[in-house]
């Protein structure tokens, strides 16, 4: 008898506090009506929107365990959701929620779904669930784009430098190879493979430029002194004309440096 009592309680308590809720909400909806000099009448999802100026997420709109009425104080249709045991166990209203939001992110911003297959990405959650850091915040637009940015780029340098170590032991071969962008954009890549190991040395827009010999001869002879022409030993392209006479340049200027074609 205790525990049924005890139980009505806490239902009466519940209702109360919806009640509480509903008139709240209903005061504000007056108050911005009032403002406006408009009538109130029964607010919906595109009148809570325009007072509010607020989005509903579609996992919160189609969603058994969230509603409009819920989010904003406002039993619209009275109706009361109990929550189940699988429900409460697996959180399924807050994981909608934030699977929207996430969602959200990609569509707003215009980001390939390939993007969602990134490493980082995923490890990014992960890192949140598994350790998580009461109120932090994301970092924002000046810190990616300066100090996490200078970070990440030493961090790089630094995997690097093993690489960097054993072309003088090993010898480097430059490889260039021309490709359109998905914007029709010309571009020459820089490769510089050591071994099994290669490293993308620099990729050039080559939009408006005129790519014969000279042209070509000059991108592969800058590489090679930002290497160092006593690690290079040969250096590889296609089949063009241009690239055989840019290979011809190239030997003629660094007699040690063999010119190949694939």
């Amino acid at each position: 008898m205790e525990e049924e009592e005890e139980e009505e309680e806490e239902e009466e308590e519940k209702r109360k506090k919806e009640r509480e809720k509903e008139v709240d909400g209903r005061r504000r909806v007056d108050d911005e009506c009032q403002r406006r000099g408009s009538r109130r009448r029964t607010p919906t999802r595109l009148q809570l929107y325009q007072v509010f100026k607020l989005v509903l997420l579609p996992s919160v709109v189609g969603s058994s365990s969230a509603s409009a009425s819920t989010l904003y104080g406002l039993d619209l249709k009275r109706r009361k959701w109990v929550s189940g045991a699988i429900e409460k166990a697996f959180n399924i209203g807050a994981r909608e929620q934030l699977d929207g939001e996430i969602a959200r992110i990609f569509y707003m911003a215009g980001l390939s779904f390939h993007f969602a297959r990134n490493p980082h990405y995923v490890n990014t959650f992960k890192s949140a669930y598994s350790n998580p850091i009461p109120g932090y915040l994301p970092p924002g637009y000046n810190s990616l784009k300066t100090t996490l940015f200078q970070k990440e780029k030493a961090n790089i340098e630094r995997l690097l430098v093993p690489i960097k170590d054993s072309w003088d032991v090993k010898g480097v071969t430059i490889c260039n190879d021309g490709w359109l962008d998905s914007q029709r954009r010309p571009l020459i890549n820089i490769m510089a493979i050591c071994e099994i190991r290669l490293m993308f040395l620099k990729a050039i827009n080559c939009e408006g430029e005129v790519k014969d010999k000279y042209f070509i001869a000059n991108l592969l002879i800058d590489s090679i002194r930002k290497i160092g022409p006593q690690n290079v030993v040969q250096v590889i392209t296609d089949n063009a004309v241009n690239c055989k006479a840019a290979r011809l340049l190239v030997e003629a200027k660094f007699p040690h440096i063999f010119g190949h074609h694939v």
